[in-house]
């Protein structure tokens, strides 16, 4: 056994302890190098799945830099950070945890000439107003989205369900939806739909 990273590995556990200790120095020099803030606690989870956050969180459809871009479940950022990194610049953030979102205003302060909308609240059907792209991870919170007609939501969404009963109304209610990945998060899966 071999003791590192603050625990004992079998040899075959340590290349994946390895990796997920790169990740986590990747995503930190990522957030220094743009004075973002991240918590420990976030970077711990985040760390791993970044590389597909590029894949999953980044608008399919071909959209301008100031196309509005919704992050509903903000957190402290991360995500706008992708898509900042991506080329785009128009942002509504949606987050109502307090703490995050304070950490979400200083983070944001930091990025260059783009446009916030920051609003500590519920997310609501309102906040799709005029968005093209939306990233939604409210944790049950997404069950507002049913209460729209389709022909009201934004060209694309990529949404976090946590609920096998939401999932399914989900998949009455938009047809064409379709899953990006399956419990990449335990007792979640992603979905996303394209306005056609």
């Amino acid at each position: 056994m071999v003791r590192a990273l603050r625990r004992e590995y079998y040899p075959w556990q340590l290349l994946g302890a390895v990796s997920f200790w790169l990740a986590i120095r990747r995503l930190r020099r990522i957030a220094t190098k743009h004075d973002f803030i991240l918590t420990d606690d976030r970077v711990m989870w985040l760390a791993p799945e970044w590389e597909e956050w590029k894949k999953f969180y980044t608008p399919s459809l071909k959209l301008s830099s100031d196309s509005l871009i919704l992050d509903a479940g903000a957190g402290e950022g991360e995500t706008i950070l992708l898509l900042y990194l991506r080329g785009f610049r128009n942002f509504r953030c949606v987050e109502s945890d307090a703490s995050a979102f304070n950490l979400l205003q200083r983070n944001v302060g930091r990025l260059p000439d783009a446009s916030f909308d920051l609003r500590n609240k519920m997310f609501g059907i309102e906040d799709l107003n005029g968005v093209a792209f939306a990233k939604i991870d409210i944790e049950g919170g997404e069950i507002e989205l049913l209460k729209l007609e389709k022909k009201n939501f934004p060209a694309e969404i990529v949404v976090e369900i946590h609920n096998p009963t939401i999932e399914k109304q989900f998949l009455e209610h938009l047809p064409r939806i379709r899953c990006l990945a399956k419990g990449s998060v335990p007792n979640c899966n992603l979905w996303s739909w394209v306005k056609q």
